[in-house]
């Protein structure tokens, strides 16, 4: 066990997850503030799709997950404005279909691709290199966020409030998704397409339970941190679980993130 502190690769997957976590923590404030929910299920289904786009075109799958859910991300409000369908709908429709056009293509291309890893994630096959990408596109995400957070609480408490104060509140929305989908594409590497909206939604709806059992969480930042320690602690009590039971690390700690969150709705009242 104590060798396998000094092991680089335990390290690198660690601290990738780690990065997962700090920019999952105030981005799964915001999903979970604006409704937003579905958008990371939906994200990592299309995701899928770009995955296996990325594969035939001879490109890192990564790629091809942020392309596309960059693209799905500035496509939904046209969508939803051509066939005022509400955003709900158009979500459940996107992603069995971009899973359907995934399958569809990777079997007549005969491409060879490694859908339990996307599915499930590979932690520890996390190389420097790897963690190198992961951290990049998660700090460009924080800054993102970081950039628009204002914006985005002044148009979470009021839309209209918002608008009135001259705030481009589409753009927002589609930098928010943008995020979102970002999230999602790096995030498939630690957490699988199946686990990674755990890391979102979980961590913000117990800061969300907590708020309301303490003036202390009231403040939005506080929440948002609140979520990054959260997410934190169960990554690192996922790892240690893994270790020691010799189970998938990505499930480890997607299971941990929701038995924390039973125990936590249990106490409630």
């Amino acid at each position: 066990m104590l060798s396998l502190l000094f092991d680089p690769v335990l390290w690198n997957a660690l601290c990738a997850a780690i990065l997962l976590a700090c920019v999952s923590g105030p981005l799964g404030c915001i999903t979970v503030w604006k409704g937003m929910a579905r958008f990371g299920e939906t994200f990592a289904h299309v995701a899928l799709f770009g995955a296996v786009i990325a594969v035939w075109g001879g490109l890192l799958p990564v790629f091809g997950m942020a392309a596309l859910a960059i693209v799905l991300s500035l496509l939904l409000p046209v969508l939803a404005a051509r066939t005022r369908l509400p955003t709900d709908i158009l979500l459940g429709i996107l992603a069995p279909g971009s899973v359907a056009l995934a399958l569809v293509v990777a079997q007549q291309t005969r491409l060879a691709v490694d859908f339990e890893a996307l599915l499930f994630g590979e932690l520890l096959t996390t190389t420097r290199s790897d963690l190198v990408l992961i951290a990049v596109g998660l700090v460009s995400t924080g800054l993102l966020l970081a950039a628009s957070w204002r914006a985005v609480l002044l148009d979470v408490i009021s839309r209209d409030l918002a608008i009135s104060e001259g705030l481009p509140v589409r753009l927002y929305d589609m930098l928010t998704t943008a995020a979102l989908g970002l999230f999602v594409a790096l995030g498939v590497r630690i957490a699988g397409l199946l686990l990674i909206n755990a890391f979102l939604v979980v961590p913000a709806a117990c800061l969300v339970m907590l708020s309301r059992r303490s003036v202390f969480l009231h403040s939005p930042e506080r929440m948002a941190a609140g979520a990054v320690l959260f997410n934190i602690v169960c990554v690192v009590a996922g790892f240690v679980v893994a270790l020691l039971a010799d189970l998938p690390v990505g499930a480890s700690i997607g299971a941990v993130l929701f038995l924390v969150f039973c125990l936590l709705s249990l106490c409630m009242r």
